[in-house]
């Protein structure tokens, strides 16, 4: 008996012993429940049951009437998850979170310890520790094929919790309407009647020059001009629990 999706209702596992009911009299049967889920996650339980003439029995069986996994991960995690949201392009809004960006979460609320921050391009993921105890773990998009992020052992330097780039972002006019998106105001032209907006980089944690942390859009690869976007929950996390000078680490 096979079932796909991440909800299974009690009721499909019984319409389905009484169904093989009809076709084993007095014999074992042992039946099999296989949930696949998008995420390759598929974990499997077995019931074992002794159909009679007229009538079954289940002897034993290891069942969760409601079962729900995220595949936000294979491995089940041991503390409580506050799941995340991501940062829409401009004038998107707020989105919830997608498939891309799922993995993260924050545990240190409360935690003591002088804090760490280990960043890894290879996997897009940031982690925040604190003592070497890990407590908060986010995705990250990392900079571009002709932007990368520089690795290294780093310190934050700067805090600024409405940052805004002084490099790249968009020509307005005097209305805020944008006329000329993602630009880099070293090379691009301002047209006439318009200014500069810097991009929106909320919740920066410089470490290294001009690279930092700080919220932004995840496409689901490294696309920055070199900084590490974070979702905006969990951007705030890290820069609520860093202090200047926190170790920041960088590898690959």
């Amino acid at each position: 008996m096979r079932a796909t999706g991440a909800l299974i209702e009690p009721f499909v596992l019984m319409e389905n012993l009484v169904t093989l009911k009809k076709f084993s009299k007095n014999r074992p049967l042992k039946v099999t429940l296989s949930l696949e889920l998008p995420c390759g996650f598929s974990p499997s339980y077995q019931i074992a049951a002794v159909m009679k003439r007229d009538s079954w029995a289940v002897l034993g069986a290891v069942w969760l009437p409601w079962f729900f996994v995220s595949c936000a991960s294979t491995e089940l995690p041991q503390q409580p998850i506050q799941y995340l949201e991501g940062i829409a392009p401009a004038g998107g809004g707020h989105r919830p979170l997608s498939p891309l960006e799922a993995g993260g979460y924050w545990d240190g609320d409360g935690v003591e310890g002088s804090p760490k921050i280990v960043i890894d391009l290879s996997d897009q993921r940031a982690y925040f520790y604190k003592s070497d105890v890990l407590v908060g773990v986010t995705p990250i998009s990392s900079g571009s094929s002709t932007h990368r992020t520089p690795t290294g052992k780093f310190k934050v330097t700067q805090k600024s919790e409405d940052h805004r780039s002084s490099r790249y972002g968009d020509y307005v006019d005097k209305y805020g309407n944008v006329v000329v998106k993602d630009v880099d105001n070293q090379k691009d032209k301002r047209p006439p009647g318009t200014s500069y907006l810097g991009a929106d980089m909320g919740y920066f944690l410089r470490f290294n020059r001009a690279i930092g942390m700080h919220r932004g859009f995840l496409p689901g690869y490294p696309a920055s001009h070199g900084c590490v976007r974070q979702p905006e929950y969990m951007a705030r996390k890290f820069y609520e629990n860093a202090e200047l000078g926190t170790p920041v680490i960088v590898v690959h």
